[in-house]
């Protein structure tokens, strides 16, 4: 064999392994291409669920805002509740003292004199 055939045959098997590389290199950038449109779909499949989670977020504070809100009226409610309360049992302690004191004895003695009456003259008729 001549040195320049061992020289057309190691430059063509560089060539095969040359084409061979270059087919790898191509479906490997092929395969790059698959997952670099997969990243970007995942990347703005993130954006639009960090926009949702912003939304919720907000939706999130204005409802402790009016949780909050509805806490200070109960509290209110509460207080002027017990302000009531405390307003009627007076009122329930005016009322016994007005039945069980001079007032209700006159009131009592009153009626039985009324009755008194009515029962001698008969019911009278307004």
């Amino acid at each position: 064999m001549n040195p320049t055939d061992i020289t057309i045959d190691i430059l063509k098997s560089i060539r095969d392994e040359i084409r061979v590389v270059g087919q790898r290199q191509a479906e490997t950038n092929e395969r790059l291409d698959r997952h670099e449109e997969i990243l970007v779909q995942l990347v703005r499949g993130q954006e639009r669920h960090e926009r949702i989670l912003e939304r919720h977020e907000k939706i999130l504070e204005h409802h402790g805002q009016i949780l909050e809100h509805h806490s200070q009226i109960l509290e209110r409610h509460e207080k002027a509740l017990g302000l009531l309360i405390g307003e009627v049992r007076n009122l329930g302690g005016r009322i016994d003292n007005i039945v069980s004191g001079q007032l209700g004895e006159k009131v009592r003695d009153l009626d039985l004199r009324v009755t008194a009456l009515e029962s001698r003259l008969g019911p009278v008729t307004p």
